[in-house]
């Protein structure tokens, strides 16, 4: 159980820090269009 809990965890932390990764990209996109290029 305790293993199975800790797995679990893990899983939605690699979410949520995907999920963050994923805003601030498009954050830093919209306030910075020209250093893209």
């Amino acid at each position: 159980m305790t293993t199975h809990l800790i797995q679990l965890t893990a899983q939605i932390q690699r979410w949520l820090n995907q999920s963050v990764a994923r805003h601030l990209a498009a954050q830093a996109e919209r306030l910075e269009p020209a250093t893209k290029h």
